[in-house]
């Protein structure tokens, strides 16, 4: 059945995705790392940091993604930037690595096309990284009048990679830029999501960036804050590595760049936005300053000792929530690695979706979206609902004051399903707010004594299928008159 497959299907996307991880740190830190040995320990420390510190909020990405079309499309995301990570790197041209990554980008915009996005963010800001990079030094001879030492042939500029790759890429976004401002109406903006821009210069008007304080540090944790100081304190070691620069400068580029916010409007919805905050590569960053405090503390002075040993405590302890009288690490993801409850999973329900899963054929289902939201994942019936919330509606009401108009006669031959078996308490509820803490206490929110009433007394509109453990499947009929 569906329900027993969760697990393995859990399991082995997380180990693809783990394995490109590690893969692509490898690509990553080639040229940083001083040995093989030291590239493998960053890599297995990337995986580390990547399993139980990358996702948002509480929730683990491997967990909270386990089943989702993104966790396998991020594998093309990975292999597509390291092909363009090696693009760079070479001297010469070669036009195999374009195609290839082409075909990838390709295949990952049908899949999910957020890792699509996330390629060409990524290949935007390092471009125009490298460009900077590679013409700082002759702003600065221009700066100090040497022009005559920064000449270079119109011939040599046009035809060199990073110039090329600069200006398609910063041209194309300055275009979209324009178009979408001059032709797509912006989408609502929902606060506090993000924030105006005046509330920090006041002179400007009707722009908005992503609110730091929410879904960015929902991504970043007080984990994510720590590697980035310890990132603002080694910058240096890192900047001859395109990609790791352009992930950390990322958020300027993107989420707190309120141009970006504005064209990203115009394409999408304000509730997106924050998933820009993936492109920071904390994970890798993370991993490899852990490996150097060790390499410190292995072979260092007292004083590089000291900075390593602390260094591995704040990147370890961080992955733990505590609370102090100054201090409170809220989101950290293990609540979420930790195995589910029963009364809290499919489980819970088991049999009732045996049964649905041993009926020939695509069914349409009424029942509370809880129940709806697991059925439609878990069988092939289907449960119109918006997934599993109360105040989103979405669902078919089947509670009235008055039930004398008949409302279930329009849904002749779908089945109703009044599920009164609750669940657990949900931790993950109440530390997440996510969802209510007592989301699986459905009986007394869902299901009225009216409701019981009127099936009771009905027994040909409501042709009972199936019962047990405080669980009825009925097939919806209407009577001839």
């Amino acid at each position: 059945s569906p329900a027993s497959s969760i697990l393995p299907a859990g399991i082995f996307n997380a180990v693809v995705f783990l394995l490109a991880v590690y893969f692509f740190s490898q690509v990553v830190f080639r040229e940083m790392a001083a040995n093989s040995k030291s590239l493998l320990l960053i890599s297995i420390a990337t995986v580390f940091f990547t399993f139980f510190h990358f996702g948002v909020n509480i929730f683990a990405f491997i967990r909270y993604y386990a089943l989702a079309p993104v966790i396998l499309n991020f594998v093309l995301y990975f292999s597509v930037m390291a092909i363009v990570i090696d693009f760079f790197r070479e001297k010469e041209w070669q036009f195999k690595y374009l195609g290839v990554a082409g075909l990838i980008f390709y295949v990952s915009l049908h899949i999910h096309r957020q890792e699509g996005l996330f390629a060409i963010l990524m290949v935007c800001i390092m471009s125009f990284y490298l460009f900077v990079q590679k013409h700082s030094y002759n702003v600065k001879l221009l700066w100090q009048g040497q022009a005559e030492s920064t000449r270079v042939s119109p011939v040599k500029f046009l035809t060199d990679k990073v110039n090329i790759s600069f200006l398609l890429t910063q041209t194309t976004m300055v275009s979209l830029f324009i178009y979408s401002y001059l032709a797509i109406e912006r989408h609502p903006v929902t606060e506090p999501k993000i924030i105006p821009l005046e509330n920090i210069f006041p002179f400007f008007k009707s722009l908005y960036i992503l609110n730091p304080t929410y879904q960015f540090y929902y991504v970043v944790g007080l984990w994510g804050a720590a590697v980035i100081l310890l990132f603002m304190l080694n910058v240096r070691r890192f900047t001859n590595n395109a990609f790791l620069m352009a992930g950390m400068l990322s958020p300027f580029f993107t989420i707190f760049n309120p141009f970006f916010t504005d064209l990203f409007l115009r394409h999408s919805w304000t509730v997106m936005l924050w998933r820009m905050s993936f492109l920071v590569p904390l994970q890798l960053i993370g991993a490899y300053l852990f490996v150097t405090a060790v390499q410190y503390i292995w072979v260092g002075n007292y004083l590089k000792k000291a900075y390593g040993l602390l260094t591995v405590i704040l990147l370890f302890s961080l992955l733990f929530p505590f609370n102090t009288t100054f201090i409170e690490n809220k989101y950290s993801r293990l609540l979420t690695l930790k195995p589910v409850p029963a009364e809290n999973s499919p489980a819970q329900w088991n049999d009732l979706l045996e049964y649905l899963n041993g009926i020939e054929g695509e069914k349409r289902i009424i029942t509370d979206p809880v129940t709806g939201y697991t059925i439609t994942a878990l069988t092939r019936h289907i449960s119109s609902r918006a997934k599993f919330h109360r105040v989103w509606g979405g669902f078919i009401k089947f509670n009235y004051d008055d039930y004398s108009h008949h409302p279930f006669n329009r849904y002749k031959g779908y089945l109703f399903i009044i599920n009164k078996r609750n669940g657990g308490m949900s931790e993950t509820g109440r530390v997440a707010r996510h969802w209510p803490e007592e989301i699986l206490q459905i009986e007394s929110y869902y299901y009225s004594d009216g409701l019981e009433g009127y099936i009771s007394s009905n027994p040909d509109r409501f042709r009972l299928l199936w019962e047990k453990d405080r669980i009825r499947v009925f097939s919806l009929d209407v009577p001839k008159r």
